[in-house]
């Protein structure tokens, strides 16, 4: 127990601090950044964690610092890149992940901020609580001494002493002596550590507010060398997709389908395409929320562009636009592996991609996904589905800058599902004969199927 001197001070409520210790070293690495942001916007129970928690601070005030530097740096790195599209994409896609995994840790910060902010409203109705507690403890204690001061007298000890009949009244009155300092004792003590803890509500509510204002002032630092990062990157990548794609559509034309492309497209019963129904309407492939980042035809800065980029996160559902079959569903590649002259996938750089055909109108169309998921995968060739069902999900891969979906729509004219099937078979075409170097084969162009659609004027 502590010395009743301190009670002393109880009355005057004076407070304490904690006294510091001496800082360890601390190592902290980028894995433990949503860990600590949570940890230290939460109160925190001993000096030691504090002393972590503050040493944590000054490592990413460090870090944010560095960031401004290393975008001044980039715009010398990507000035730098040579060789061919394949190796300048992948360097370009590294340096936009460095810049992803920046904003998820902003997103982290803000999301502490919050946290701490909910703590400091927590915190001040304690510290409210506690001090009115307090007072009326401490009140409570000076007129218990001043009615037991009354009571016995100003030489209380040896007026209640003497004034002992014999020797049992005498032990009697001793330990009742005894028995009031004892409790006087417990109530100071008590009050003591209220107060204690009342400072160190106080201490942790500042503590919680600085770091909060520290957290706001590192994701400001951050976020403006984010923006900059981003702006030299997306020029960059802007650069090099005409060409990319340009080279893309020359493989594509140039290439025919291997034999094991063709023997993952199995042999069919008719029954099978007398079971698929044809459709009054469109199905839109996108259900929740998306940016067209790319319309059909062009890309916005220039360059050939045959079908419809919705923008989206990793993993949004793909749905099919129309009772039909799949033609052709292949995953052979990671789900976030994309980059400018990444060729993986059939067609030549689609990535994870799927092809389905479908009568709309009395109309038959193809149309085809790019640059999926590699999982979850719901589909494969010969597979019949319906309109609105869920046929896979959005990716980055392949020839890919970001996470979209990349939508084509050729209009096979009156063709039935079978007689596209089996042409298909023979060649896995997913132009349906249109070819991949211009629009000459769209459809308000050529006029007659099979012909490229545009997307947008479905509906889409």
């Amino acid at each position: 127990m502590r010395k009743i001197g301190k009670a002393a001070l109880a009355f005057c409520m004076v407070t304490t601090v904690f006294s510091s210790h001496a800082m360890k070293a601390y190592e902290f690495t980028d894995a433990d950044i949503e860990y600590y942001n949570a940890f230290c916007s939460k109160t925190l129970s001993t000096q030691e964690e504090a002393n972590l928690c503050a040493a944590y601070k000054d490592w990413m005030r460090e870090r944010a610092e560095n960031f401004q530097s290393q975008a001044d740096d980039l715009q010398n790195q990507i000035n730098s890149l040579t060789g061919s599209i394949e190796e300048m994409g992948y360097q370009i896609e590294q340096l936009r992940l460095q810049v992803v995994e920046l904003e998820n840790q902003i997103a982290s910060l803000e999301q502490s901020i919050a946290i701490a902010e909910d703590e400091i409203n927590k915190l001040n109705a304690q510290i409210e609580e506690k001090e009115a507690d307090i007072a009326e403890k401490d009140e409570q204690i000076k007129q218990r001494m001043v009615d037991t001061q009354s009571f016995i007298g100003v030489n209380a000890y040896i007026d209640v002493i003497m004034g002992a009949s014999d020797l049992v009244d005498l032990i009697r009155r001793v330990s009742v002596l005894e028995d009031i300092t004892a409790y006087e004792q417990d109530q100071i003590e008590e009050l003591n550590q209220m107060i204690d803890e009342l400072e160190f509500d106080r201490s942790e509510s500042e503590r919680i507010r600085q770091q909060a204002e520290d957290d706001k002032v590192i994701v400001e630092q951050t976020r403006a060398a984010v923006e900059q990062q981003q702006a030299i990157i997306e020029a960059r990548q802007m650069e090099l997709v005409s060409e990319a794609d340009a080279l893309a559509a020359a493989m594509r034309e140039a290439e025919t389908a291997s034999s094991d492309i063709l023997n993952m497209l199995p042999t069919l019963n008719d029954t099978v395409f007398d079971a698929i129904q044809g459709n009054s309407g469109f199905t839109h492939p996108m259900q929740s929320s998306y940016v067209v980042s790319a319309h059909t035809w062009a890309y916005p800065d220039g360059g050939l562009h045959l079908g419809m980029d919705f923008a989206v996160p990793v993993g949004t559902p793909v749905y099919a636009p129309a009772n039909g079959l799949i033609l052709y569903a292949n995953n052979p590649t990671s789900s976030t592996n994309g980059y400018l002259g990444n060729w993986v996938g059939w067609p030549r750089g689609g990535g994870n991609t799927i092809s389905l055909v479908g009568v709309v109108n009395g109309t038959t169309y193809m149309f085809s996904f790019f640059h999926l998921s590699q999982s979850p995968w719901y589909v494969s060739a010969g597979q019949e589905v319906s309109a609105g069902q869920v046929i896979a999900a959005t990716g980055h891969s392949g020839n890919s800058t970001g996470p979209h979906l990349h939508f084509e729509v050729i209009n096979m004219g009156s063709m039935t599902i079978q007689e596209v099937y089996n042409q298909f078979k023979l060649d896995a075409d997913f132009s349906g004969g249109t070819g991949w170097s211009s629009t000459s084969t769209a459809c308000s162009v050529k006029g007659y199927a099979p012909c490229r659609e545009r997307p947008e004027d479905l509906g889409f």
